[in-house]
């Protein structure tokens, strides 16, 4: 969202599972949610002739179109195209095989070979305060991060394709 707003964004809506705005908001630079669930957005997936009417009122008027969707087949930015998006950038969420960097670094490499330039730095994970403070009650039970920094590492994801390789965890 920071490379899309720094490429001069004035307007950035993601289209996402209802839990995204959880996530990021306005401090994050979203301007609006849809939810892929509802609103008939299954079409974007499918080859149906016909999109339906409050499909392409959601989505026609960008002009641009980030999509971390892409399939094999490529029928998800195909079926954008013809909303009449002129302007997708496909992404694919999956690290590249030998990529030597931060997956967040693949996919703004994807962004600039879209035609998209900017560089917004490391990813930042902003936690609300109430929420941190939970974190650290919780940890203090569990005898850990008693004053000390403390690292967190998650080796899972929602598919074994995306998460990074173990000889990387074991290097650092």
């Amino acid at each position: 969202v920071r490379a899309v707003r720094e490429a001069g964004a004035e307007h950035v809506t993601i289209l996402g599972r209802p839990f995204y705005p959880q996530l990021a908001g306005p401090a994050e630079g979203v301007d609006a949610f849809l939810d892929i669930d509802r609103g008939s957005f299954h079409v974007l997936f499918s080859e149906e002739p016909d999109i339906p009417g409050p499909v392409a009122k959601a989505l026609a008027p960008f002009d641009l179109a980030v999509n971390m969707l892409a399939d094999a087949t490529g029928i998800t930015a195909a079926r954008l195209r013809l909303l009449g998006i002129p302007r997708v950038i496909d992404i694919d969420l999956r690290p590249r095989d030998g990529w030597p960097g931060h997956i967040t670094d693949q996919w703004l490499a994807d962004l600039r070979s879209g035609g998209l330039e900017a560089r917004p730095g490391p990813p930042v994970i902003r936690i609300e305060p109430d929420r941190a403070a939970k974190a650290r009650h919780a940890l203090a039970h569990l005898t850990i991060g008693t004053g000390k920094r403390l690292a967190i590492l998650h080796p899972g994801s929602g598919s074994r394709a995306k998460c990074w390789p173990i000889e990387h965890y074991l290097t650092l």
